[in-house]
C-alpha cells in the first residue's frame, strides 16, 4: 500500500503496529490528511486503533481495509463510524489510489 500511495505522488508515513501508528499519529497530527490501515495489526486491532484516531483526529478519513472480513461485515462493522471507509482485499492498486484522491477533495 505505501508504495502505491508514494507513486501516486503522497507523503506516506508508515507504522509496522498500532502502537507505532499511535506515536506517528500524535507527532503528526496537524499534517495527516488520510489514514490508511489494515484491520489486523500485530499488537492491536484496527477498530481500536480507529477509537483512537477519532478521539486523537475526529475529521480525518480512514481506509480500513482486510483480506479477512467480506465487504459486507466490514462496512456493517463501520456503519456508525464516521469517515472511514472499508476496502476489501485484493485490491487493485487503482481502487486504492481512487479511493484516497477522493478523501481528500
Amino acid at each position: 500500500m505505501v508504495e502505491i500511495l508514494r507513486t501516486s505522488g503522497h507523503k506516506v508515513l508508515q507504522a509496522a503496529t498500532g502502537e507505532e501508528g499511535a506515536r506517528l499519529l500524535d507527532v503528526h497530527a496537524t499534517q495527516i490528511r488520510v489514514v490508511v490501515l489494515d484491520f489486523v495489526l500485530p499488537d492491536i486491532d484496527g477498530l481500536k486503533l480507529i477509537r483512537y484516531i477519532r478521539w486523537r483526529v475526529p475529521k480525518v478519513p480512514v481506509v480500513l481495509t482486510s483480506g479477512y472480513l467480506s465487504r459486507k461485515a466490514g462496512e456493517a462493522l463501520l456503519a456508525s463510524g464516521r469517515d472511514v471507509t472499508f476496502l476489501a482485499k485484493p485490491f487493485r492498486p487503482s481502487a486504492l489510489e481512487k479511493m484516497v484522491k477522493n478523501l481528500l477533495q
